[in-house]
């Protein structure tokens, strides 16, 4: 398996240079496409990506406790912007500062505050699963 933080292929910049498009929906669903226009359906929230390391190798990295491939990778790199609806992409300056800049109106939002949204994002849905679940056990409940 290969190391997520140092093979290069596994970085957005690697993505961009080769020509790829990641098209992003607000679900967590994204679609990858290539420049000679192959395409790849992701999904970070279960998460799967229709590519063929994943189907057929389970990915080549390891995040999170969950093998993923670059198209993953790439995705997990990725959010959208809330003034334009467009793609933004995980940026980092020379001295180490990371953040979210949008590919469209220039938008830019530090990376730990995404981070801290998507996380309140999970916890909310976690929330709701929970409580779903105790409803369907609930035998007062109907």
């Amino acid at each position: 398996m290969t190391n997520l933080q140092t093979d290069i292929q596994s970085d957005i910049q690697a993505a961009i240079d080769a020509g790829y498009k990641i098209e992003l929906q607000a679900d967590g669903v994204a679609d990858v496409i290539s420049a000679a226009g192959t395409g790849y359906s992701v999904n970070l929230r279960i998460p799967t990506c229709t590519c063929a390391d994943m189907q057929f190798r389970g990915g080549r990295y390891e995040a999170n406790g969950h093998r993923i491939c670059k198209h993953l990778a790439w995705v997990a790199q990725t959010s959208i912007c809330p003034h334009c609806g467009a793609g933004m992409v995980l940026t980092q300056t020379a001295d180490g500062f990371r953040y979210f800049e949008c590919v469209q109106c220039g938008n830019a939002k530090e990376a730990r505050i995404v981070k801290s949204e998507r996380e309140a994002r999970k916890e909310a849905h976690r929330a709701g699963r929970d409580r779903i679940w105790q409803r369907t056990r609930d035998p007062s409940w109907s």
